[in-house]
């Protein structure tokens, strides 16, 4: 089968969008692994022409696509500087910054940013998430059950 051809087997993604990449033609394949004289198996991977809401075009392996992983390297950078100035500058009701509240709670910086994007309340962000469960403004309300301790014959305690 010449490369760039459809795999009867394989998904039919051109003309669709995923996220911010549209898929205009099958890019073929390539091939991962030993050659098939050795002993081993060989990849193939199935890569896509895709082209960016920015414009940008380029080839990029089929099923990161459908599953959301690939993005486009100068949308990556343009979603990093704004979470950089979201987690540095944007003051929430409260008066502080994301950064402070992970400084102050001990909390990754990364987590206080994605319950600010998930829009959890303001006081909860820096909770940790045992506590952040049992109380009424999370999203589930849900009551942990305790820990159970396996209690083995011999043991010390």
């Amino acid at each position: 089968m010449p490369d760039g051809e459809h795999y009867a087997s394989a998904i039919p993604m051109v003309g669709k969008k995923y996220g911010h990449l549209t898929v205009i033609a099958n890019a073929g394949r390539r091939d991962y692994g030993r050659p098939s004289y050795a002993r081993g198996h060989r990849l193939r991977i199935r890569l896509v022409r895709v082209v960016c809401d920015c414009g940008a075009e380029y080839d990029a392996v089929a099923f990161q696509v459908r599953q959301g992983v690939n993005r486009c390297t100068a949308c990556a950078r343009e979603d990093n500087a704004r979470r950089q100035r979201d987690e540095t500058s944007v003051r929430l009701s409260n008066g502080k910054t994301i950064a402070q509240i992970a400084a102050s709670s001990g909390l990754a910086l990364g987590t206080v940013y994605r319950r600010f994007l998930r829009g959890w309340p303001v006081e909860r962000l820096g909770v940790p998430l045992r506590t952040a469960r049992q109380c009424k403004g999370y999203g589930g309300s849900v009551d942990l059950p305790e820990r159970r301790r396996t209690v083995y014959p011999g043991s010390a305690r």
